[in-house]
């Protein structure tokens, strides 16, 4: 099955935006974080939308949406959204869910 037809065309195209920015961020460096962050938001936004919060691949989103934060050096915005999807992941995955514990670990880097 296809990405698109799995998830609908404007998630596969959001997530293939946040592909391309993050490697461009990768060979650009921190010049191309603001490319990174807006990606990683529409991701994050359209996987509510489409998914739920509660989702797996939303929870991933959020995830690096609140990574692309920090590096834009807005922690304070990181910790409040990794703290929300923590308690999501716990309450949907469980604790020892590998997402769960990737947020988690995410968090206490802060």
């Amino acid at each position: 099955m296809k990405v698109n037809e799995a998830v609908g065309d404007d998630e596969g195209i959001a997530t293939a935006k946040a592909n391309i920015a993050y490697a461009k961020s990768l060979y650009e460096g921190a010049g191309n974080n603001e490319e990174l962050l807006k990606a990683s938001q529409e991701l994050y936004e359209l996987r509510i939308a489409e998914l739920g919060e509660e989702d797996k691949f939303t929870i991933c989103s959020g995830k690096n949406y609140a990574l692309g934060l920090c590096k834009a050096s807005r922690g304070g915005e990181a910790r409040d959204l990794l703290t929300k999807l923590l308690a999501t992941s716990k309450q949907v995955l469980g604790p020892h869910h590998n997402t769960t514990e990737e947020v988690a670990s995410v968090l206490k880097r802060l």
